[in-house]
């Protein structure tokens, strides 16, 4: 979809190019009204201002993608560095014509540089106060900005001069869905899809806004009405995976992403089914596909921090270290790799060099639910349980979504031995969330879960919990710490974390966060 309100130009000039002007990956930028064409069909049309990414080259023609993908005459481009100074031109030779100051400041746009865009937006309406596409671009630019009622105001300006224009009501929705604002992102998409019912991008971002009130359900059949449209639409197989994934079936989710490799085997499909196999305790299969991606994308530090992950989960603490520290040797910012050694760490016993990875991973994203939980269990762990409690609701504010800052939660609330702490029916309300959005296939979740159900007398249902935990872990050290547990349970005794020594004791309880 193009995003700009189409424009008329009067008076620009062009020259012709040589067939050698562009090479694959440039920006180019259109000066005129043109046509894009597949054979002799004219399949998309092109404005001045318009940038655009050259994806192939056949003598003077470049293969873009406006809205539908086509072929372009490079006579009607100059390169993204040259752009701003063609438009400048064309203002001098046009004084009082809006058009070339909405070119440049599209130019702007694609720049970064977004205080001249706005000025010479702000010039365009002006000079034109009803073009409602000048208040579209305008708040494309605010949207870029992040200033979401700055941007929703001029969409809403563009939609009163031109009520039947689309693209007006899908930018408006980008940015209602942006602050969270769900149910009017809806209502806004469902109005550009009456207005341009072939706009399978406006179905895709409808399903991902009913995705975000977790209406699975309907975000599914937009992006199966995509799919029915367009069976390669790469895009919508990863949003549906995202859907079913939420749902808790992750047969399906993993089906998707596996049909996103198919169609296109990148380094980030890989790596997002490594994140499904990974959290449903499919570890093999996880390691296989981040090392995938990883062979894909050989300096990508976040795959590395992943096989770390997943090694660890294995309880594997000998091969963990190297990949984890040869991540941050390639990104020493990477929060989600500190996170994951703090975890290491506190496996071995190394309760004051976790806390000190946690730190970093807070300090380094301090929206990293994962580096908030882990570094609540260390404190848990060494008997710091205001400090604990602190940073388990930290996780919470940051995520209250996420499953495993919900277990961690339940865990330090089923378990920790001072009792003003304890409190078991708030632990088992944050459990059976945690285990409602993972469907019982991953087994610290249910570890929470049985903790949880023991702390509040139910030891039946405590048992059954542990038992399928037990189940699904791999490492020997899970698995002997669930069986201790279980003991206790068959005893109809809850079970206390008590703090560790220093340098010595483990734990094994995990914490990824995944999306």
């Amino acid at each position: 979809m193009c995003r700009y309100g189409r424009l008329v130009f009067t008076a620009f000039l062009w020259w012709a190019q040589s067939a050698s002007a562009y090479e694959v990956n440039d920006t180019v930028v259109v000066v005129r009204p043109a046509p894009v064409v597949l054979g002799s069909k004219t399949v998309d049309n092109v404005y001045p201002g318009f940038c655009l990414k050259v994806l192939a080259i056949d003598g003077s023609w470049l293969w873009i993608e406006s809205g539908v993908p086509g072929y372009l005459d490079q006579n009607n481009v100059v390169a993204l560095d040259k752009a701003v100074d063609y438009f400048t031109r064309e203002i001098a030779r046009n004084r009082g014509d809006a058009q070339p100051y909405t070119a440049r400041s599209m130019v702007w746009h694609e720049l970064g540089n977004y205080d001249k865009a706005i000025e010479d937006v702000n010039e365009a309406i002006r000079l034109d106060p009803s073009a409602s596409n000048l208040f579209c671009n305008r708040g494309l630019i605010y949207y870029d900005q992040s200033q979401y009622d700055r941007a929703i105001a001029d969409f809403s300006e563009a939609i009163r001069l031109d009520p039947q224009d689309s693209a007006p009501y899908g930018n408006r929705a980008d940015a209602w869905a942006d602050k969270g604002e769900y149910d009017m992102a809806i209502a806004d998409y469902t109005d550009a899809i009456r207005l341009q019912p072939d706009n399978l991008w406006y179905y895709n971002r409808r399903g991902l806004a009913y995705d975000g009130k977790e209406d699975y359900d309907k975000a599914i059949a937009d992006y199966e009405h995509v799919l029915n449209v367009d069976p390669n639409a790469r895009y919508a197989y990863r949003n549906r995976a995202f859907a079913w994934y939420d749902k808790g079936n992750f047969d399906r989710a993993i089906a998707d992403y596996s049909t996103c490799i198919r169609l296109d085997p990148s380094d980030a499909a890989y790596a997002e089914r490594g994140d499904t196999y990974g959290d449903i305790g499919e570890y093999d299969k996880a390691l296989a596909d981040y090392r995938e991606a990883l062979r894909l994308a050989p300096t990508n530090a976040e795959y590395l921090s992943d096989i770390g992950w997943t090694l660890v989960a294995k309880g594997d603490y000998d091969a963990a270290p190297a990949e984890l520290n040869k991540a941050l040797q390639l990104e020493p910012r990477l929060a989600n790799a500190y996170a994951n050694r703090s975890w290491l760490r506190r496996c071995r016993g190394e309760y004051e060099q976790a806390l000190a990875d946690a730190d970093r991973a807070v300090l380094l994203d301090p929206k990293h639910a994962a580096g908030w939980v882990h570094r609540g269990k260390a404190y848990a762990l060494t008997g710091r349980y205001e400090k604990a409690l602190a940073d388990f609701n930290k996780a919470l504010e940051t995520a209250p979504q996420n499953s495993f800052a919900l277990a961690g939660m339940a865990w330090f609330r089923a378990t920790c031995p001072e009792a003003s702490f304890r409190d078991g029916r708030a632990a088992l309300a944050n459990a059976q969330e945690a285990d409602r959005r993972m469907s019982a296939k991953n087994g610290w979740l249910l570890e929470a879960l049985a903790a949880a159900y023991a702390e509040s007398g139910d030891f039946a249902a405590a048992l059954a919990a542990e038992q399928k935990a037990l189940a699904l872990f791999v490492g020997d050290q899970d698995r002997k710490a669930a069986e201790e547990r279980l003991e206790l349970f068959q005893r109809m005794k809850p079970f206390r974390e008590e703090p560790k020594p220093l340098g010595k004791g483990q734990d094994a309880n995990v914490v990824k966060q995944t999306k």
